[in-house]
This record gives structure tokens, C-alpha cells and sequence, in this order.
């Protein structure tokens, strides 16, 4: 089973006066015969800080949704994207393990001629964060075909299933994981990897009109709390 693992170079957070790695990249398509593609993606690898900077992906072209999704522990600042949904983690009971009361956000902004060539995310408080940007061509923001969450309490976390309502859209399955030490997050079977970081995985098919099938993680990848989310987007 192909695995996608987590790397260190390119594109950086910002920890006050420090740079930590990240990376940025053109993602292959295993299927191309769609108007909403993958043009490339960038990402913030996990940090723990209260800002986090995210690079414009490489081939973005005007006109482009960029599909921003962040695993965070603290109060998120959405910076210049739009939120278009969420799923949280309840922190434990006695307060010892706090990375498990993160959350998975998901948001998007139109790219343009203009965009700078980065953006900052954060809070106003020290949190454990990480992101990955993904640049989508032919598509469109909102309306959304469709978009869900879900939560798992000790057990490997499953996209759940949306409906697409256009002729065909491109559907992203979306994972976080607040495990130690991070996770080489394997490909769910029908999917083609797109990013990851130590506990965030980004997985994409197009995907016919209809009810789209569950994708699951294997139970080697079992946290305390797991999150997932299926997101929709269909043609301009």
C-alpha cells in the first residue's frame, strides 16, 4: 500500500525570529479527464507556537480555489480565508495529554493576480498547529457539492460520505491525528495521496454524481481523537 510520508524542506512556519521547515509541491493526478484539478499544494509542518505562516502553492493560477485545512490546538485566526466548516476534539479530564483537544478547520479563498506569497494563521495563545494548502483549478468555492465531519474516540478515523450533486466534482478526504510523534499516513484504497504532515493527510479522487463511498484510515493509525471530513468541490 503506497504511504505518504512527512518531510522538512521548502516552504516555513514562522516561530518568532525562527524558521521551521515545510514543504510545497505539484501533486500528480492519477485521473485527468476532469475540469477541476490539482494544480499543487504547500504546508505548514507541526509546530508549537502561536503563528504559523503557509506558502502560495507552485502553478496556482488566478481563479483557483485554495482549499486550506489546519489541525490546531488552540483559538484559531482563519487570516484571509474563509471558513467553510469544522470538527473538534474534547479535552481529557485531567488535562495531561492537552494536544488531544485539537481540532480539524476547513476554509478556502479565491486566488488572484495579486496574492501575496504567503499567509500567517494563528492565535493569540501558544498552540500545536500544522496546515496543508491545496491549489484546485476549475473549480469553484461555494455553493460546496457537499461537506462533512466526523470525530473517533480511540479508533481509526473514517471520511464520511457526501453527495455530489454536479456530473463529477473533486472530492477531498481530509484526516488529523494528534498522535505522538506523528503518523506515515498509508493511501486509503480508491484514493491518491495529495499532502501530509506529522497529523494531517490530504487524499483526493473525482468522484461521478452521487453518494460517495466511506474511506477509511487502518487501525494503526488510532488516536485518542481522530477527526475527519469529506469535502466536495464541483465546476465552475
Amino acid at each position: 500500500m503506497a504511504s505518504l510520508v512527512h518531510a522538512s524542506l521548502g516552504c516555513s512556519l514562522l516561530v518568532g525570529d525562527d524558521l521551521a521547515g515545510g514543504e510545497e509541491g505539484v501533486s500528480p493526478a492519477r485521473v485527468v479527464d476532469s475540469s477541476v484539478v490539482v494544480r499543487g499544494f504547500a504546508k505548514s509542518l507541526r509546530v508549537k507556537a502561536n503563528q504559523m505562516t503557509i506558502g502560495r502553492p507552485p502553478n496556482t493560477q488566478p481563479g483557483d480555489v485554495l482549499l486550506l485545512v489546519v489541525r490546531w490546538t488552540g483559538t484559531f485566526s482563519k487570516g484571509a480565508f474563509t471558513q467553510l466548516g469544522s470538527a473538534k476534539c474534547e479535552p481529557v479530564a485531567d488535562g495531561s495529554t492537552p494536544e488531544t483537544a485539537g481540532f480539524l478547520w476547513w476554509g478556502y479563498r479565491i486566488a488572484t493576480e495579486t496574492d501575496q506569497p504567503s499567509w500567517g494563521l494563528g492565535s493569540s495563545n501558544t498552540a500545536l498547529g500544522e496546515a496543508v494548502l491545496v491549489a484546485v483549478g476549475g473549480a469553484r468555492g461555494v455553493p460546496l457539492e457537499d461537506a462533512k465531519s466526523a470525530v473517533f474516540s480511540s479508533s481509526a478515523a473514517s471520511a464520511p460520505s457526501v453527495v455530489v450533486q454536479s456530473d463529477v466534482a473533486r472530492l477531498f478526504s481530509v484526516f488529523a491525528s494528534p498522535a505522538a510523534g506523528g503518523i506515515d499516513w498509508p493511501t486509503p484504497a480508491g484514493l491518491d495521496p495529495v499532502a501530509s504532515t506529522e497529523g494531517l493527510a490530504v487524499f483526493t479522487t473525482l468522484h461521478p454524481k452521487g453518494p460517495s463511498p466511506v474511506y477509511g484510515m487502518p487501525d494503526g493509525t488510532t488516536a485518542s481523537c481522530s477527526l475527519a471530513a469529506s469535502v466536495a468541490l464541483g465546476p465552475r
